[in-house]
């Protein structure tokens, strides 16, 4: 047993020789020869200098406002009808205008709205400049839920 190790570190030895790898000046041509697709390369790792400043302040984009926003919830529905989601208006005082059925507490920014006999309502709210968050939260005697979120933004 004491023979065979000196071979079996001579064999080793040989192996390691055989899968040696090539000088570092004939590696590059070895790479040359791979795709086009498989190579590293600067370019998309560096970013492109734009002329934008360093921080940027998120922006309103404007979209086309709904006409009417309605939702429903079992027998419950609520139909807005002004403001229109997502407009813009120059005026700090608006009115909420919309319909329901006659027995819904309907409630527009924490303020308890009434339901007309005609299923119609209506309530004036001060906005602040910039975007508004309007929201309509009506319920029923049946538990059936609508949350209607609303935004505004006011450009003086």
């Amino acid at each position: 047993m004491v023979k065979s190790l000196p071979i079996f570190i001579l064999v080793i030895i040989l192996l390691a020789a055989c899968v040696s790898t090539p000088p570092a000046a004939t590696q590059p041509a070895a790479a040359a020869s791979q795709p086009a697709d498989t190579q590293p390369t600067l370019e998309a790792a560096t970013p492109l200098p734009t002329d934008e400043p360093a921080a940027s302040v998120p922006t309103l984009i404007p979209t086309t406002p709904l006409a009417t926003v309605e939702k429903t919830s079992g027998a419950l529905w609520v139909k807005i009808t002004s403001p229109l989601d997502n407009s813009v208006v120059n005026a700090a005082e608006i009115d909420v205008v919309g319909s329901a059925p006659t027995d819904t507490v309907l409630s527009i920014n924490d303020e308890i709205v009434e339901v007309g006999s005609d299923q119609k309502f209506s309530t004036h709210i001060t906005l602040d400049e910039g975007i508004n968050i309007i929201e309509v939260l009506a319920s029923d005697l049946s538990g059936n839920e609508v949350f209607i979120p609303l935004t505004v933004y006011f450009d003086k």
